[in-house]
């Protein structure tokens, strides 16, 4: 290799100076094409000028020059090409790469476009099918010709094209000669991935769980291929615990010496039983023949094993029944293995290479060696943690993301990115070809050091999956433990056995492993102990460590310390016994009621501030087309820890009344983001949001009569004639509440494992793989489910704006751009799309004017515009809180024609109070916050607001601080007063004298805890220390928010209760403060990823933050929190910009120091 590239080399450098064309011009994103161009030999002329517009004849010799010149005989079949292209366009013809333009001609010097271009290349590669994804992200997508769709779409997915720009394809732009040779030398570099999607379609002609008649056609088709190959082929059988048989297929590569290393490339064979399983995981078998096949004549020192396994789908039995057989000398000698498994999926974006915890070792730093791109990541999920089990270093070659169609019946071959699968696969034979050859020295003694050395790091991230069996547990570490201890507990005609293993792994980022003894109860992990003083760590240091992770503990009480990690479901106590130092981790889960945030919704449209919760409502909307989203009544961000439950519906319920006409819709903020507000995996966020709202589209009351039956799930309830109701007669009438039992014996009558659980559940698991998988070509009942919904037109229309969406499909042909409607005589001005009409009204509402009335004769749905336009003012409100005093908009389509909007604006922006008008003059936010105050007592406040530069939001959120979370103050809709709605159940006489307590309950604690001779200073870290040392976290907002009452939320909880969450601190040093005439705000931001309050507050003239929900606990330790600077402020972010102003606005004084930014 390395002397063909030297001779490559030399051969360029040897092209006289008349062929070289000079690269002064070629811009730098297409050097490395000028250099492809001139070492194909492609002619001066061509590449003498990088920004001329190709020409159908240029397109024909640039292809000709590429494909070597060959001869041509014959003479042109077109009329008007003689001289320099004729050759070319003989050639390009008879390929069938292009044709005439009709009568008889060619057109050579007519410009080539884009898709044209794009079509060219298609046709050269063999027209080849492709899976649609990708288009949302171009504006333009629709504007590709319908002829030019399918090789646009190939371009895109091959990377042999990207577009102009972030955002725009330009499918109708001429393209210049570095555009076409970029393209060219793209399409030309491509892997020929024919045999790929010929193994692809074999592999998944059936179902192949293990013990089907499916599986062991794959293995047949496999050991056919490999001996095709000239590899030796042996199949190992394999029986699981229920009787059921497969086999594992071996194929070698046999090296000289019989003592030489062992190199693994393998994948699993197996489906689940609902699935095709084409990226789960014929991807990985496809690309494990692709490796095979380019590896098969390549010289080694090295034996080579491809291996597919059977039976990964119930936990790796297949890779583990392998592994058992071999022999410690066959251990000995191997040195990695590469596994395959999902690649290319649709929904997914590049490839990772992951090891069991996502530590590095030497294959991975191999392949990341010969592709850059690919990113590290931790996974356990297939057969390489059975090598890693067996000591030999591992690692797992997937994409990037579960994708849309994970084990569902629509996960087939047509689906797949097969250049992602070869790009996967080419990589493994690049490291493969390294190991393999005699100029490279031996692995093995740099893979028994990491594979018998191996120690599993168990980061924060990692879940621990408590009531695993032993078997699950160790394949998910990749170590196995060794048995310390055993037990009986028995009772009254029961006993448990109990099994305690050691295992040696890395705990809290210390770089020493520690013992940690996994207890199994009767098999299943039920906790763990860590003895860190076993190997050497001090008590002291353990605490270090574990403080660096999670912070300052939650609790510390009678000599042991926990930790709270609602994030990962765990809970971490420090303590110590007559052993010495002992760490306990136990699982610690949350329920689905624990809310972190709520946004309501109306036509479809939600007014969210916070950017992360935004980016989720943003993506739903994405998704679901505006029309869908008009019964969501309710956003909510909720958690009930990591992996758990990711989304669910409900119909909104007032009182003991369920209402079917609208819903709530939830999802678990930390299965979208992790603890630093970072993203995970989106491509299920995709599937389940379809999937809840198949609940929503099928659970309304079109579908479901609430007045009969016991609820939405009681078929007694569902609708005659409804889809809903068709649909269970058809599938579900005769197996009763659950299909669990049905599924083991007959798994393809359902669309996925979950869909069988319920019938409400299945039938909104089919309407997404209906949405996001193709139509269906089997004969199974679950494909059969699938067609049920293609045979509803309006099924079929919802999945079209769906997909459209999503960019799975092609969205409608943009209109031609054409001459501006004619005015009509009126003068009223047309419109000629909704975004027209939307900036018409943002400008209106800017300048709190009213729009004239429209002419919108070129809109289509007219009847449906007044509500399409009701929903464009509510997104121009979400898009600009500024414009929030337009409180409303009424729009009507007159007889005339005409569309007339009024739109209805505080009158403090406008001036245009009532005459006669009476209301305390609010001129700052200081004075808005004040009349409030004096106002308490009152359910309204009229107030006449006369700066009209204050903002809504600002004005709404200053209101914030006052009330003491038992009274709400708001800006009236009309913005002309303050209105004050009791909160906690309370009513309005309860909540005031509520506040009175708290009031007299600030006043003794100050008078007990501080002293006159104090600064401000000592006195804010007296009442500072008051709060931190007599005040616990009410930790059932974490495990049983249900039964946390609502006091935890406010002062009065910290003062009188002692026992408060976040919101409750904050506000009872704020009142405290109060007493000590100190200057103090509240400060709302989040903690991490969750929502938080602290304060800033003005001591000896300088504003500074303080959190004593952080610092409960530490006034022995010293106090992180009391009084610092935002930078000082680790892990907290909010609005800092505002926090200053409200400070400033609330408490103004020439002698302050500025609020910190």
């Amino acid at each position: 290799m390395k002397r063909l590239f030297a001779l490559l080399l030399c051969g360029a450098l040897m092209v006289p100076p008349g062929l070289a064309a000079p690269a002064a011009d070629w811009p730098q994103w297409a050097e490395e094409a000028l250099s492809w161009g001139r070492e194909a030999s492609i002619s001066r002329d061509l590449l003498a000028a990088p920004q001329k517009t190709v020409t159908r004849g240029m397109a024909a010799q640039l292809l000709y020059e590429a494909a070597g010149r060959p001869a041509v005989s014959g003479t042109c079949p077109f009329s008007d090409v003689s001289g320099e292209y004729s050759s070319a366009v003989i050639w390009a013809a008879a390929e069938g790469c292009l044709s005439g333009v009709g009568d008889g001609t060619f057109a050579p010097d007519r410009p080539v476009t884009r898709q044209e271009f794009a079509a060219i290349l298609w046709r050269q590669a063999g027209s080849p099918e492709t899976a649609a994804q990708g288009l949302s992200q171009f504006r333009d997508a629709g504007s590709v010709a319908e002829w030019a769709r399918e090789p646009v779409l190939w371009c895109l997915q091959a990377g042999v094209m990207s577009g102009r720009g972030a955002d725009q394809l330009a499918p109708a732009g001429t393209i210049t000669t570095a555009e076409a040779l970029v393209m060219l030398e793209q399409a030309r570099s491509l892997p020929d991935v024919s045999q790929l999607r010929a193994d692809l379609e074999a592999l998944t002609a059936a179902h192949r769980p293990v013990g089907s008649q499916g599986e062991a056609d794959a293995v047949q088709y496999l050991e056919g291929r490999f001996e095709e190959m000239g590899y030796q082929v042996t199949l190992q059988p394999y029986t699981d615990s229920q009787g059921r048989s497969g086999h594992n297929v071996v194929a070698v590569k046999e090296a000289a010496s019989p003592d030489a290393d062992i190199l693994i490339l393998s994948a699993h064979h197996d489906s689940v039983p609902t699935a095709y399983g084409a990226n789960d995981n014929a991807s990985g078998v496809a690309a494990l023949l692709y490796a095979a096949q380019a590896l098969k004549d390549v010289p080694t020192d090295t034996q080579v094993r491809f291996l597919s396994f059977t039976d990964e789908e119930n936990g790796k039995n297949g890779s583990r029944a392998y592994t058992a057989s071999l022999s410690e000398e066959e251990k000995d000698r191997m040195i990695g293995d590469i596994q395959f498994d999902m690649l290319g999926g649709l929904g997914s974006d590049g490839t990772l290479v992951c090891t069991m915890d996502g530590e590095a070792n030497w294959v991975s730093g191999l392949l990341q060696e010969k592709d850059p791109s690919l990113e590290r990541g931790a996974e356990t999920a297939s057969d390489h943690a059975s090598f890693q089990l067996a000591g030999v270093p591992s690692v797992l070659l997937m994409q990037n993301g579960e994708g849309y169609l994970y084990h569902s019946a629509a996960d087939t071959a047509d689906q797949l990115d097969l250049y992602a699968i070869a790009s996967a696969a080419e990589t493994a034979v690049e490291a493969a070809e390294e190991v393999c050859s005699p100029d490279t020295a031996s692995y093995r003694e740099l893979a028994r050091a990491q594979g018998e050395g191996y120690t599993y790091r168990q980061t924060r991230q990692n879940v621990i999956y408590f009531s695993s069996s032993r078997a699950d547990t160790e394949a998910y570490i990749g170590a196995a433990g060794e048995p310390a201890d055993s037990w009986e507990v028995s009772g009254d005609g029961w006993t448990d056995a109990y099994e305690t293993y050691r295992y040696s792994m890395r705990w809290f980022d210390g770089e020493t492993p520690m013992n940690a003894y996994y207890q199994y109860r009767n098999g299943f992990l039920e906790r763990i102990a860590i003895r860190p003083e076993e190997t050497g760590y001090p008590p002291e240091e353990v605490r270090g460590l574990i403080e660096a992770m999670y912070g300052a503990p939650e609790r510390e009480e009678d000599g042991q310390a926990s930790w709270a990690d609602p994030v990962y479901s765990k809970y971490i106590t420090l303590s110590s016994d007559e052993e010495g130092c002992l760490v306990s981790v136990d699982n610690y889960s949350l329920g689905i009621t624990n809310v972190l945030a709520s946004y309501p919704v109306s036509g479809g449209q939600a007014g969210i501030s916070d950017p992360e919760d935004r980016a989720v409502w943003d993506f739903l909307c994405s998704i679901l087309p505006l029309e869908a989203r008009q019964k969501i009544a309710e956003f909510n961000l909720f958690t009930d820890g990591a992996s758990n439950i990711l989304a669910y519906t409900s119909p909104v319920k007032e009182g003991d009344v369920t209402d079917n006409t609208r819903f709530s819709i939830s999802i678990d903020y930390y299965d979208v983001y992790d603890e630093n507000g970072e993203k995970r995996d989106w491509s299920k966020l995709t599937y389940t949001i379809l999937h809840e709202y198949g609940h929503v589209l099928l659970e309304d009351e079109t579908q479901i009569d609430l007045s009969r039956g016991a609820g939405t799930h009681d078929p007694a309830a569902f609708v005659e004639g409804s889809f809903r109701k068709n649909f269970y007669d058809a599938f579900w009438s005769g197996l009763g509440d659950t299909g669990v039992g049905d599924y083991e014996a007959n798994p393809t009558r359902y669309v996925s494992r979950y869909g069988a659980n319920y019938f409400h559940e299945d039938i909104a698991d089919t309407f997404a793989v209906f949405v996001l998988g193709d139509v269906p070509q089997g004969d199974t009942v679950a494909e059969e489910k699938l067609r049920f919904f293609w045979a509803d037109p309006d099924m079929t229309a919802l999945r079209s704006a769906i997909r459209q969406d999503l960019g799975l499909d092609w969205p409608e042909e943009a209109p031609s751009a054409g001459p501006a409607p004619e005015q009509p005589e009126t003068g009223a001005p047309a419109v000629a799309s909704l975004e027209e009409l939307r900036e018409e009204l943002t400008r209106a509402i800017a300048a709190a004017e009213q729009p004239p009335a429209f002419d919108v004769s070129a809109l289509d749905g007219q009847e449906e515009l007044p509500l399409a336009v009701k929903n464009l003012y509510y997104g121009i409100l979400s898009g600009n809180r500024t414009y929030s005093y337009a409180y409303d908009l009424n729009a009507e389509l007159g007889a005339d024609g005409l569309l007339r909007c009024t739109i209805s604006y505080m009158p403090y922006r406008t001036g245009d109070y009532p005459e006669g008008f009476q209301g305390t003059e609010v001129d700052s936010l200081a004075g808005l916050v004040q009349a409030a105050r004096d106002g308490l007592a009152q359910e309204s406040i009229p107030i006449r607001i006369t700066d009209p530069e204050l903002l809504v939001d600002h004005m709404n959120k200053a209101l914030q601080q006052v009330g003491g979370s038992y009274l709400l103050c708001q800006l009236s809709r009309d913005g002309t007063a303050v209105t004050v709605t009791p909160q906690g159940g309370l009513t309005h006489q309860q909540a005031l004298a509520r506040l009175a307590e708290l009031d007299a309950l600030a006043e003794q604690i100050y008078g007990e805890t501080v002293a006159p001779e104090m600064s401000q200073r000592e006195q804010a870290q007296a009442l500072y220390t008051y709060l931190t040392e007599q005040v616990r976290y009410d930790f059932r907002y974490y495990g049983a928010p249900g039964e946390m009452p609502y006091d935890s939320t406010t002062a009065y909880g910290a003062l009188h209760d002692g026992l408060a969450i976040c919101g409750g601190y904050a506000q009872a040093f704020q009142l405290l403060l109060e007493q000590a005439g100190i200057p103090c705000v509240t400060v709302s931001g989040k903690l991490g990823a969750e929502n938080h309050m602290w304060d800033l507050a003005q001591i000896d003239g300088q504003w500074l933050y303080f959190d004593p929900t952080s610092d409960r606990g530490r006034a022995a330790y010293g106090f992180q929190c009391f009084g610092v600077e935002a930078g000082s402020l680790e892990g907290h972010t909010w609005d800092q910009t505002w926090a200053a102003a409200l400070a400033e606005g609330l408490f103004p004084s020439p002698e302050q120091t500025q609020p910190p930014m």
